[in-house]
Parts: structure tokens; sequence; C-alpha cells
């Protein structure tokens, strides 16, 4: 389909569209028509999901996609899901020219299948995010601003998934399976987010004995299990503090999980380098 054009959902709005860039909302509870699966994508776009999802493209297998990943998406690309958390998939979408989408790959020298796979942000440029999409939320924003925003964003995305790109070692069976207990990992993880959590827990709904699935989860993801569930309740912070939803500091710290004010502090200090009242 031409650039110009669009076929969207029902479950899809489109919130900004200019010569270069695209924006759209796309929200789908598990039991509407459209969750399982919908038409070809008409953009090659970068995807923020915003809730926990799996999800298959193509013929290859379901990949758990963590609340706060980010996915790219090559025009053409057929996505079937499965529900990870009950309000279904939420995903905010940044389409690029074409153009622009290979050459952001290109110059990172990453091929379409690398750059796939989904990528964690840190709290920090999940942060950027949530304001781009608050301000395309709330007021009329000036073209120049969104393309040059998206466009930096893409450029950095292109540049973190190049230098973190997943273990090639051993048969492509034992990759994949090494893989799907990761993510099985992620999913319980995300799942009882806010809940005090155990190893043993994790391990078996990952299916893997506690020392396998340390150094596997390490190997598959770059960091330990706590510290990604660190991120992920600090990701859910600043987008709750970015879209200006907290009164109370003390009440978010509790909710996310953290046993404390000082606590949620600390962790802000310790990966952002400010406390989150400078967010506010």
């Amino acid at each position: 389909m031409p650039w110009d054009q669009d076929h969207l959902e029902p479950v899809e709005d489109l919130w900004f569209c200019s010569r270069r860039v695209k924006v759209g909302n796309f929200r789908c509870p598990p039991k509407h028509p459209c969750f399982r699966r919908t038409a070809p994508l008409d953009n090659d776009v970068f995807a923020f999901a915003r809730r926990s999802l799996w999800l298959r493209r193509g013929h290859g297998d379901y990949r758990f996609i963590e609340g706060g990943a980010i996915v790219l998406h090559r025009a053409g690309s057929e996505l079937e899901r499965r529900a990870a958390a009950v309000e279904g998939d939420h995903a905010i979408w940044f389409g690029l020219h074409p153009d622009l989408f290979v050459e952001g790959l290109d110059r990172e020298g990453l091929s379409t299948r690398a750059a796939a796979e989904p990528l964690t942000p840190d709290p920090r440029l999940r942060y950027r995010l949530t304001l781009l999409i608050n301000a395309l939320e709330r007021e009329p924003v000036e073209t120049l601003s969104v393309e040059e925003s998206v466009l930096n964003l893409f450029s950095e995305i292109c540049q973190r998934r190049a230098g973190h790109r997943p273990s090639v070692a051993g048969r492509p069976q034992t990759r994949a399976r090494r893989r799907r207990v990761a993510d099985r990992a992620r999913a319980f993880l995300d799942a009882h987010l806010t809940q005090p959590m155990a190893l043993d827990a994790v391990a078996r709904a990952a299916g893997a004995s506690p020392f396998h699935l340390c150094r596997l989860f390490r190997e598959q993801t770059g960091m330990t299990m706590n510290t990604y569930r660190t991120r992920q309740r600090l990701g859910r912070a600043v987008e709750r503090i970015a879209s200006d939803k907290v009164d109370n500091l003390s009440q978010l710290a509790f909710e996310l999980g953290f046993s404390s004010h000082s606590h949620l502090s600390r962790e802000f200090r310790r990966h952002l380098g400010v406390p989150p009242s400078r967010l506010r």
C-alpha cells in the first residue's frame, strides 16, 4: 500500500501523519475480533508496547513482549497475538517512510532479522517516549518537532539494537529452547511485578532449575532477573510520572512493589541519575 494510504483497524487511531512520519495508537482487548490476527502492516514501524503480550510474526515462534519493549516491524508483516495481560494489546506505533527506515538499519549494519529482536529500553528512553506520546495525545504539535523526535528515537533504538544482539552460540534448536525459557521467566516476572518473588517460583514457571535459569536469563537478556524487574518497575513509574498521574510518590512506590519511598528514590538515582521528584 502506498505511504500516503493506511488501512486502520477498528481498534486503531492515527494520531499524526506527515510525508515522513506517522504515529498511531493500537488498543485491542483479547475478545475483540482483531486481537488474534490483524491485516499485514501498511508501514515500517517501531512499536512501543504499553502492555505485555505474546506475539508471533509470520510462521515463527511466539515471543514474549514485555510492557515497555520496543519491536521493529517491516511493512507487510503479519502478526498473531496471545494475551499476557487482561487488557490485551496496547501499543503506540511509529511509522517511518521506507527510505528512512532502511537507512536507519543500514547505518548500524542491522539486518531485518536482527532488528526484529525485541528491545527493552532503559527508563530514560521509556520516559522520552512517554513524553512524546503525551504531547501527541493532549495538544497539536508541530510537524518538525514530531518528525525530529521520532527519527532521533529510531536512530537511538537502532544503535541499542546493534549493541545488544542475542547469543548465537549453539544449535538453532538449542538457541530457541533457551530463548523460550527466558521468555517464560520474563512473562512470569511481568505478571507478578509488584509482588514479593522467590527464585524457585520463577524457575518453576520457566521450566528450568534455579541455577540454570539464572545463567540462561542473563545470557539471553544481558541482565539479572532482579535488574529486569527493577527496570520494569521504574519504566512503569516514569510513565505514570510523565503522564502526571502521581499525587503521592510513597503510594506509587508501594503500588509498584518498592519497599518505601526511599527505595524508589534510590533506584531512580541509580538508573536515571535523578530522584523521581525531579521528573515531576
